[in-house]
């Protein structure tokens, strides 16, 4: 499993390089302006499990931009496995830049979703639990730090706190993730 985590990182160095190789001198680069609008999937954990993300983002002016996107969690909470399927819609503030290249966005949202705990029974029958569906819904906000590799492409880190309603393993979970964004008009 370690060496497949490499990979992304190959990939996203070349790509750069390649990118930059096409570039050539000095060019306007539009990233955090109205109407433009991007995609982007990430990977990363909660204290619960790991976690799967893909959004679209669209900005509404210069410093907000509108997400929307939905998420995937698979975990373990002692010996009892779950899994959580959630969509999420917000808003997001571009803060400040530094340079070119690199931003720092404060998003903002509302979730739903489904939490399914499956059923389980200890190896001495001493514990069991039936399992179970519950719809999730709450709130998230954090920081995101972006760093453009080139004119489209963005590295994005993503660390949340959700505060989460009707959820039997806590009302609060951080999540940290990381990915790429890529803007597509």
């Amino acid at each position: 499993m370690k060496k497949y985590k490499i990979i992304p990182i190959i990939l996203i160095t070349l790509y750069s390089l390649l990118s930059k190789a096409q570039g050539g001198g000095e060019e306007i680069v539009l990233r955090h302006i109205k109407g433009v609008q991007s995609v982007e999937g990430n990977y990363g954990f909660t204290q619960l499990g790991n976690s799967f993300e893909l959004n679209y983002a669209k900005f509404v002016s210069d410093k907000v931009f509108i997400l929307t996107g939905g998420n995937y969690e698979k975990g373990v909470i002692g010996r009892v496995n779950f899994t959580d399927y959630s969509a999420h819609f917000g808003t997001a503030l571009s803060l400040f830049k530094i340079g070119s290249r690199l931003y720092f966005n404060i998003p903002l949202a509302a979730y739903i979703g489904i939490e399914t705990i499956n059923p389980y029974t200890s190896p001495n029958h001493e514990f069991s639990y039936a399992g179970d569906n519950i719809f999730i819904y709450g709130l998230s906000g954090g920081i995101n730090p972006e760093f453009f590799i080139n004119k489209t492409t963005s590295i994005i880190i993503h660390a949340k706190e959700y505060f989460i309603m009707n959820c039997p393993m806590g009302s609060w979970k951080y999540q940290v993730m990381g990915g790429l964004r890529f803007i597509i008009n």
